[in-house]
C-alpha cells in the first residue's frame, strides 16, 4: 500500500496590536486593529474572502472592510496573491441591551474562495471585551437669589444649580 500525503500550507491568521485593551462603547480611542494575512499563496487569480460576523457590540472599519448585511452585522474582506494582508479597525457602538457593564464580544470567521485550499478554513475567532460607557454627573454649588433658603410656593427667592454629565457616549 501506497499512500501519497498531500499538505498545503493554506492559512488565515488574525493578529492584534493589543488584545487586552477593552472596548469602551462610544469611545473610538479604545478601538483596536486587527490585521488579516494569508498564508500561502492562492492559485491563479483566485480571491480569497473572509466572512466576518460581529455581534451589534462590534463595529468593523478600513478600506478592505465592506459591510455585507447591516441587519446580522456581517461583514467581507477580500485578500488575494498580491494583496496577501490587510488591517482592520473594531470599535464599540453604543447599544442599548442589558448584557451588563462589561461584556465578552467574539468576531467569528470563515473563508471563501475557489481555490480549494482556502476555502472554508478554520480561523479562530477573536474576542473583546467591552464595557459600557457610563456617564458621571457632578452638581455645582446651589447659589440662592437672596438668603440662603427658597420660601415654598414663592417665585421671588430662587436657587440655581448646574447638572453635568460627562462620559456619555
Amino acid at each position: 500500500v501506497k499512500y501519497r500525503y498531500i499538505t498545503s500550507d493554506a492559512e488565515v491568521t488574525i493578529s492584534s496590536d493589543d488584545s487586552s485593551t477593552v472596548l469602551y462603547e462610544g469611545d473610538s480611542t479604545t478601538a483596536q486593529t486587527l490585521t488579516a494575512t494569508l498564508v500561502g499563496t492562492p492559485s491563479g487569480s483566485n480571491n480569497v474572502t473572509l466572512v466576518i460576523d460581529a455581534p451589534v457590540d462590534l463595529t468593523l472599519s478600513g478600506a478592505a472592510v465592506t459591510q455585507v448585511s447591516a441587519d446580522d452585522n456581517t461583514y467581507r474582506l477580500t485578500l488575494d496573491a498580491s494583496t496577501t494582508s490587510a488591517t482592520f479597525t473594531v470599535t464599540a457602538p453604543v447599544v442599548a441591551d442589558s448584557y451588563g457593564v462589561t461584556e465578552t464580544a467574539t468576531l467569528t470567521y470563515a473563508t471563501v474562495s475557489s481555490d480549494t485550499k482556502f476555502n472554508g478554513l478554520t480561523v479562530p475567532s477573536t474576542d473583546f471585551t467591552v464595557s459600557e460607557n457610563i456617564a458621571t454627573f457632578s452638581v455645582s454649588d446651589v447659589t440662592y437669589s437672596s438668603g440662603t433658603n427658597v420660601a415654598e410656593g414663592s417665585s421671588s427667592k430662587t436657587a440655581t444649580y448646574t447638572i453635568t454629565a460627562a462620559g456619555i457616549g
